[in-house]
């Protein structure tokens, strides 16, 4: 599934067909109009990077770690602290990454160990699976291709691109960036604004 995360309106969707010289050509294009009655309900639901169900390992230990937590401060709190401490970057992975990679969320929670488009995915899937619209953005943070999240809070709106949330005040950190960093203040200072990210894609 892939969700109509960019609201209301206009759509192209483009079938893609490998060639015998095994690039890839247009073979079809269809542009949509398209009617969004809940625009969040696109960031509660699983798609084919953010995969999870009921009864996946990473729904049952956000549940686990979120249980008692009555807002979803506390909740985004709880998931980004449990991903920090128990996964680890996956060096040997990020230097050779396969064309076509999507997170295996089922893996990650064996492994402990992935890229940042599998921390993006993975707090996705918790949050989500928590009733928290989350949305996964997918782009570049300076020179490098990157992948972070954002969420939903009532009566705050969207908290964009990075978070870190110290039980207090929100400062803008990137889930990887921590993870690898113990929330230095140099990558915080590097994040800042979230001027450096620059967003392509949202899943």
């Amino acid at each position: 599934t892939f969700v109509l995360s960019d609201g209301s309106g206009a759509y192209q969707i483009t079938l893609y067909a490998q060639k015998p010289n095994g690039a890839y050509g247009v073979a079809d294009s269809l542009t949509i109009n398209a009617t969004i009655a809940d625009p969040l309900k696109p960031f509660l639901i699983p798609n084919y990077y953010v995969n999870f169900n009921a009864n996946s390992a990473i729904t049952k230990q956000a549940a686990f770690i979120c249980n008692g937590k009555i807002n979803e401060l506390q909740k985004v709190e709880a998931v980004y602290n449990w991903f920090i401490k128990n996964v680890k970057y996956d060096t040997a992975l990020a230097a050779s990454v396969p064309k076509g990679y999507a997170p295996n969320l089922e893996k990650l929670m064996v492994n402990k160990k992935g890229i940042c488009f599998d921390y993006a995915s993975g707090m996705t899937a918790m949050l989500r699976s928590q009733g928290v619209p989350t949305n996964m953005g997918f782009g570049y943070a300076g020179q490098a291709y990157h992948a972070w999240i954002s969420v939903y809070v009532q009566g705050k709106g969207w908290v964009d691109n990075v978070i870190y949330f110290d039980g207090v005040n929100w400062i803008r950190m990137d889930p990887t960036f921590a993870a690898t960093s113990n929330n230095s203040s140099t990558f915080q200072k590097y994040v800042g604004t979230g001027s450096n990210y620059k967003d392509m894609f949202q899943y």
